[in-house]
């Protein structure tokens, strides 16, 4: 074998290994394509899970609770037949219950007490908010509450957010997130609401701009009349003056936070409870008129006459309290009123009876401060809380009532 034939066999391998490494890229580059595609669409998923789960949050953030939930049994009474239903001695069953919670009322003690219970019952429970009129808009000039709710001064965005508010409550209520439990316990600072009437309320305006199956999916879709009809409400209420002057103290010392209760209280200012109903002005400053009738407004609900602070709220009021509510009880009479509950509403309440002793009640009004007023500063809360002590009243009264009635031991 000649000298260039020995070379140019020497020099064929490498050739070949050239003309390998020549074809590796385009090889290289056709099989990475399906791979780039499918981390594109894994990218792409990963955006519309996130689009999803952006829109179930502002729509309807409790649907996102729908997924994954580990339910657990009921334990004791877990169904009422429809014959042992009795509306007003009990039992009776509902997979909606509304908490009508109004504000220093002891809900606090009452949200425990259920949670307590839950433990056993295996219900849901969903915080449907506050309204804009119940605590939320303390009017203040430096607060973003200055222009909401009732202070509004343009009344088509007073009703706007209304309507939008009420509809979500509706809808909440409605369609629980929760579809693998059948029992529902809804609570918040919401008026009463004829559920049955909630239909006629103004639909949002994302209802027209988004697909039909996509409302379907997120849990908006439009509740029927027989939907409405099988939510029931109960409340509690508190002697009247108790809860006036702990709703003063508490908004100056436990209230939101530091810098909120500072501006609060440079505003509206530090007065004691019987100083400041001894001064038209820190009346009518803190709004004690409106709030001494609140417990009213509550159980009127949200009917034009109810934001009245009259006779008329409050012939309403009572109307709901005797045909409308299923039971108010008494913060003063809190384990009676448990034990009505637990009577009537043994699929949530069963076990209160059972209890060695109540949880704690916070006490966030325990100050010093003007424990005991005149006799001048009674007289003007006498004066101011007279709708809510009628109310008050009649409330204790069908507690007693329900008491005898119903043969139930305290």
């Amino acid at each position: 074998m000649s000298s260039d034939q020995g070379l140019k066999q020497r020099r064929k391998p490498t050739a070949d290994a050239a003309s390998k490494s020549d074809a590796k890229p385009g090889a290289s580059q056709t099989a990475a394509r399906p791979r780039a595609r499918k981390e594109e669409y894994s990218k792409l998923q990963i955006l519309g899970a996130f689009l999803l789960f952006g829109a179930t949050l502002v729509l309807n953030p409790m649907t996102i609770g729908h997924f994954g939930l580990m339910t657990s049994p009921c334990e004791g009474k877990c169904y009422v037949s429809p014959e042992e239903r009795d509306p007003h001695c009990g039992p009776v069953d509902t997979k909606r219950l509304v908490y009508v919670r109004i504000p220093k009322t002891g809900s606090t003690t009452v949200e425990a007490i259920v949670r307590q219970l839950n433990q056993k019952k295996n219900y849901n429970r969903v915080d449907v908010g506050e309204s804009e009129d119940a605590v939320h808009n303390i009017k203040t000039s430096w607060s973003v509450d200055a222009t909401a709710g009732y202070n509004d001064d343009d009344p088509r965005r007073t009703a706007k957010r209304k309507g939008e508010f009420l509809y979500k409550v509706g809808n909440s209520v409605v369609y629980p997130p929760y579809q693998g439990r059948n029992r529902t316990f809804f609570y918040g600072h919401v008026f009463h609401l004829n559920w049955e009437h909630a239909l006629e309320l103004p639909r949002p305006g994302y209802e027209h701009r988004i697909p039909k199956f996509i409302l379907e999916f997120l849990h908006i879709d439009r509740p029927t009349k027989e939907d409405m009809q099988d939510v029931i409400e109960f409340s509690i209420m508190r002697k009247p003056s108790e809860r006036m002057r702990s709703m003063y103290y508490y908004v100056r010392t436990h209230a939101r936070n530091d810098k909120w209760r500072a501006n609060y209280i440079k505003e509206k200012g530090d007065l004691s409870f019987e100083d400041c109903l001894l001064s038209p002005e820190c009346v009518e400053l803190n709004e004690l008129r409106r709030f001494g009738s609140l417990q009213t407004t509550f159980l009127c609900g949200y009917a034009d006459e109810c934001y009245t602070y009259g006779p008329a709220a409050l012939e309403k009021a009572l109307t709901n309290l005797r045909e409308k509510i299923l039971f108010v009880g008494t913060l003063e009479r809190l384990r009676e009123s448990l034990l009505v509950l637990e009577k009537l509403l043994p699929t949530y309440f069963e076990g209160v009876s059972e209890l060695e002793e109540m949880p704690h009640r916070k006490n966030y009004d325990d100050t010093k401060r003007g424990l005991k007023l005149s006799p001048e500063a009674q007289a003007v809360l006498d004066e101011i809380v007279t709708n809510d002590a009628t109310l008050y009243k009649e409330a204790d009264r069908l507690l007693t009532e329900r008491l005898e009635s119903c043969a139930i031991a305290v």
